[in-house]
């Protein structure tokens, strides 16, 4: 009995059984959990089993999760910028209807953010669910297969590495949507104030 016990928790250390059977510690495992922490933090990723493991997390969690924030900020900033002069661009024209250009421009980047996601998220149903041959419900809630609860273990090597991938999009076009919508506020308090007079455009 002592030997069997022993055997089962060596097999669950070593990162087996988790969700249905599998190994969740291979190296796309272990890229999609460093990925998942640094995007998530570590939300619904597996836990190391072992006190080094552990502590390796906290010292990556430590030193990778300030330097990923400031990187998808900046790239956030970057993205932002690029989509408002590509809009401005693209919504400019020689009729002097400067109000009426404003507010095409203003409507395009509030529609920006819930398109954005509701496309992305689409996309990655279409990705992970139904080209994996998973039901409606399934594909719908397909970031819960790559959980330790809801069976990582069992998914493939590649998938694991594509949807690291899809969770680092994923933040850069979060980070950039935040851009936006702090630059359509602060246009929008500043627009506001002159309208009131408590600035001057001067």
């Amino acid at each position: 009995m002592a030997q069997h016990e022993t055997l089962l928790l060596e097999a669950v250390s070593a990162g087996y059984g988790e969700g249905g059977g599998g190994s969740i510690w291979t190296y796309p495992g272990c890229i999609l959990f460093a990925v998942s922490l640094l995007t998530t933090l570590g939300f619904g990723a597996p836990v190391p089993r072992t006190p080094l493991g552990r502590g390796a997390a906290v010292l990556f969690s430590a030193i990778g999760i300030p330097l990923h924030f400031l990187l998808i900020l900046n790239v956030g900033n970057l993205a932002a910028g690029k989509l408002q002069l590509f809009i401005n661009r693209h919504t400019d024209s020689n009729i002097p209807l400067h109000n009426e250009t404003t507010h095409t421009q203003s409507r395009l980047i509030k529609w920006f953010p819930f398109l954005s996601v509701l496309l992305y998220y689409t996309l990655g149903a279409i990705l992970f669910g139904f080209v994996r041959q998973r039901g409606v419900v399934d594909s719908l809630m397909f970031p819960l297969d790559f959980t330790a609860a809801g069976g990582v273990a069992k998914t493939s090597a590649h998938v694991r590495i594509f949807y690291a991938l899809y969770l680092e999009i994923a933040v850069m076009l979060a980070a950039t949507i935040v851009s936006l919508l702090q630059v359509s506020a602060t246009r929008g308090i500043v627009d506001l104030g002159l309208r009131l007079g408590l600035l001057t455009n001067t």
